[in-house]
């Protein structure tokens, strides 16, 4: 926010980079959705609000659900909702100390199985959480097929070359006079340091270059506002990567800033113990995604491969299963449903017979599916031209004309075959076939022609039906 802090710089990057980042790798890699879960704080809600902005149009944020900080009745809540809302790719923004707990309610809801895929956005020390945990085993287990994402630009050998420099050259850092006394030499050789080293040190220079270029007076007063324009205008080459600014904003030109997004699996450790590993496996940068090594990842449930291990679920009808948002997707209009496909038509048509005599907890009549079964054949002979019943199947319809029909039982009863035709009205179908009660299809044909649907009544016998000031359809 540049109203709020005119004269800030960052050799950092902004979370809201990160998810860019992230939601450009989500869609690369093939998913159209995800849910967000997060803690309900400035870091998780402000990382919540840049994935949706970043979702845009492009991806669809299936729930959003958050938490008070180690509320477990919240966490439990936060957790069912993103299960009832369908989402497979969760993306989690939680505190170490949370995950372990988390992904227990998950697997309590079945959300650690083949199909689910989950995303923390930031590196954790994985096997410290799952030790943690009072049953580390099966925390292990919970937490094996996870992905984590790191923006990491020394992943490379940036990192190596800057500890080597950190620890082999003279270590004049050790005698300054803001930190003598306070460090040791095992202070820095005893750990790697990451990536907010290289920003440091790039912050550095880049006020360097900065202050060389403006000048600084004999008296030691230099010009604020053209230093700030200085700094924003520096670009080289350092420790953290290609550091440059935007000139408006002062943020961190990250475009070429590596995301990895790294998978987490089970293993044998040195000492012969269940641990968990954590491998990169994508790599977003560039506005690209690539491979990184050979292996593909684990998923939840043990296999490997580049593709989410997807389980199909039995759709309703007029839905069917998208393998790339892992959820039923309704078809859209002017397709409808065939096995697990939608399929274009030309024309479409709602058959109503009345399968229950008096409601739905009657039993079936054989006779009525019967007539169904007939509303099915004529629509396969119609889609495939059989001449068996209709001899100028062929010649009647245009070349490639494809027609649809949706079968709803009315019970018999008006209401039913009411709710049914206003449905069918919304969903565009052309034309209805119904029903076998004269006293259903004589509502049904004056609901029917309010939006001047037809109403082709295949049963229904009453002479008053035949008043088409009353029943114009």
């Amino acid at each position: 926010d540049r109203d709020t802090y005119p004269t800030l710089s960052r050799t950092s990057v902004s979370d809201a980079v990160l998810s860019f980042s992230m939601a450009s790798a989500i869609k690369a890699i093939g998913w159209q959705s995800f849910a967000i879960l997060h803690i309900n704080d400035a870091w998780g809600s402000s990382l919540a609000q840049d994935l949706m902005f970043a979702a845009n149009d492009a991806l669809s944020v299936t729930a959003t659900a958050s938490y008070s900080f180690l509320n477990k009745a919240e966490m439990e809540a936060a957790v069912r909702l993103v299960f009832e809302s369908g989402a497979r790719i969760v993306v989690l923004a939680a505190f170490e100390a949370e995950i372990a707990t988390l992904a227990g309610f998950a697997d309590a809801f079945g959300m650690l199985t083949p199909g689910y895929a989950w995303i923390v956005p930031y590196d954790f020390d994985i096997n410290g959480v799952a030790a943690g945990t009072s049953d580390q085993e099966s925390a292990l287990a919970q937490l094996s097929g996870w992905f984590t994402v790191s923006m990491n630009p020394m992943y490379d050998d940036r990192g190596p070359r800057f500890q080597n420099a950190l620890e082999s050259e003279p270590l004049h850092h050790l005698n300054h006079s803001g930190l003598q006394g306070l460090l040791s030499k095992e202070d820095i050789t005893s750990g790697n340091c990451d990536f907010y080293c290289g920003f440091m040190y790039d912050g550095v220079w880049t006020a360097a270059i900065a202050l060389a270029q403006v000048g600084v007076g004999a008296d030691g007063s230099v010009d604020k506002e053209a230093l700030l324009v200085a700094i924003r205008n520096v670009s080289f080459e350092g420790a953290s990567g290609q550091v440059a600014y935007d000139i408006e904003t002062g943020e961190r030109n990250a475009r070429e800033v590596p995301v990895m997004l790294q998978n987490v699996r089970q293993a044998i450790g040195s000492d012969g113990k269940e641990t968990l590993l954590v491998e990169a496996v994508w790599r977003w940068q560039g506005g690209k995604l690539e491979r990184e090594g050979s292996e593909p990842p684990v998923w939840p449930g043990g296999e490997r491969a580049w593709e989410l291990p997807v389980e199909v679920l039995e759709c309703a009808d007029g839905f069917v299963f998208s393998a790339s948002s892992l959820q039923c997707e309704a078809c859209p209009r002017g397709t409808a449903k065939e096995q697990n496909e939608c399929v274009r038509y030309d024309a479409s048509v709602g058959v109503m017979v009345p399968l229950r005599w008096g409601g739905p907890d009657v039993p079936l009549e054989p006779w009525a599916l019967r007539y169904a079964a007939s509303a099915s054949m004529a629509a396969y002979h119609i889609n495939n031209r059989v001449t068996s019943l209709v001899p100028q199947a062929q010649n009647l319809l245009p070349p490639n004309f494809k027609l649809v029909f949706d079968v709803k039982d009315t019970e018999a009863l008006p209401s039913v075959a009411v709710k049914h035709a206003v449905a069918w009205s919304e969903e565009g179908r052309h034309a209805i076939l119904g029903t076998y009660r004269s006293a259903v299809t004589g509502p049904l044909a004056l609901v029917a022609s309010i939006d001047a649907t037809p109403v082709i009544a295949w049963g229904a016998t009453v002479s008053s039906l035949s008043d088409r000031d009353t029943y114009p359809r």
